[in-house]
């Protein structure tokens, strides 16, 4: 859920705009580069370390609580976000981080600023950029699916892939 969202937590009006519609995106993003190895191989349970910040985010504790949570996250993404993503995706951390700043310009405790076409502008640097995981002994299965569609194909993250063609749609 977006932030403001959890902070509101009932208690007072809610305006839901597209952009917490994105923020929620990006919390997908980092559950999937978080939560799994690559393409379709969750990270399992005795794989996750116990310090991670994000666990803390699946909880059944108040909502507003949960959106404290986050912003204390959100403030030092490069020291609680970004070093749970697993080796497959810490290519893409650069682009997590242009999101979580074009998300919030001056705190997670302000207003989302994300846009569609802002959000997309940045996958597609991440797809443009974002290169076959190195073959290391533990990454030698994962590989990145390469587009088949119209020419020559290139490699790409498939979430982040799937994600612009969504957010294309919307």
């Amino acid at each position: 859920m977006a932030i403001e969202a959890l902070l509101a937590d009932g208690k007072e009006k809610f305006d839901h705009l597209p952009c917490h519609d994105l923020e929620s995106i990006l919390y997908v993003i980092f559950f999937i580069c978080t939560f799994t190895k690559g393409p379709n191989l969750p990270r399992p349970d005795f794989e996750t370390p116990g310090t991670l910040h994000m666990k803390s985010w699946f909880s059944t504790d108040p909502l507003n609580s949960i959106g404290f949570r986050k912003v204390a996250d959100l403030c030092l993404p490069t020291q609680t976000v970004i070093p749970g993503f697993t080796e497959y995706w810490n290519d893409f951390a650069p682009f997590a981080l242009d999101l979580i700043d074009l998300c919030f310009s001056s705190t997670p405790a302000a207003r989302n600023k994300l846009t569609h076409k802002s959000m997309i502008t940045i996958l597609e640097k991440a797809c443009a950029t974002v290169k076959e995981p190195p073959a290391s002994s533990n990454m030698k299965n994962l590989k990145r699916n390469k587009s088949t569609a119209g020419g020559p194909s290139e490699s790409v993250p498939l979430a982040t892939k799937r994600m612009k063609r969504k957010l294309e749609k919307v």
